[in-house]
């Protein structure tokens, strides 16, 4: 089983718009476009212009929505501790069937996280309903034996590591990559949600 990967970790932010491309920059990372957005926050395409590699960067909000009038600043606040568990989880994650956390930037003074992740770029896995409404992959038999290989790879990865307990996945948190490697993420201490995975 693979060591604990190193993740560097930035508390510096400096936010600026890149003069050539009119797009937002966020320290090194020139963000490209937006790849998806959820309920407490969105993750964007981005080019580190120091390597010139893509990377995606998942950007959290520190307080919940629904807690942001509520929470008073004695509070522990649980949205924030579900984050940071997740970026502990992802730290010990060492796999090639799941997303590599490559860095973490958390100003003290910023209400957002931004966690940079391993760019899956294949894209979301895209489903279909047959006649009868089950989902089934838009892809060959042989392409869904080696995704599937992958999954299981990775989930069994998972089950293996002290801190996991498999509950569920969904069928759109599925990437491939290039390489026709599936990638998942992990979310919380006690669910694979998001599967090199998003599990």
């Amino acid at each position: 089983m693979s060591s604990t990967q190193l993740v560097k970790e930035t508390h510096a932010l400096n936010k600026h718009i890149d003069k050539e491309t009119g797009k937002k920059v966020i320290n090194q990372y020139l963000c490209i476009k937006e790849l998806g957005r959820g309920y407490h926050g969105k993750v964007k395409l981005a080019l580190d212009t120091n390597t010139k590699e893509y990377a995606a960067i998942k950007i959290v909000e520190k307080i919940s929505k629904k807690n942001i009038n509520s929470l008073r600043q004695s509070d522990v606040n649980p949205h924030l501790a579900k984050i940071n568990t997740e970026i502990a989880i992802l730290k010990k994650c060492n796999h090639p069937n799941i997303v590599k956390l490559l860095e973490v930037m958390d100003h003290p003074h910023s209400h957002k996280i931004y966690l940079v992740l391993e760019y899956v770029d294949g894209g979301e896995i895209h489903w279909q309903m047959d006649n009868d409404s089950h989902p089934t992959p838009k892809l060959d038999i042989k392409t869904c034996r080696s995704y599937f290989r992958d999954l299981v790879n990775g989930v069994y990865y998972c089950n293996h590591l002290p801190f996991f307990l498999i509950s569920k996945s969904t069928p759109t948190k599925y990437h491939s990559s290039r390489y026709q490697t599936i990638k998942s993420f992990t979310h919380q201490r006690q669910s694979c949600q998001n599967f090199r995975f998003w599990c």
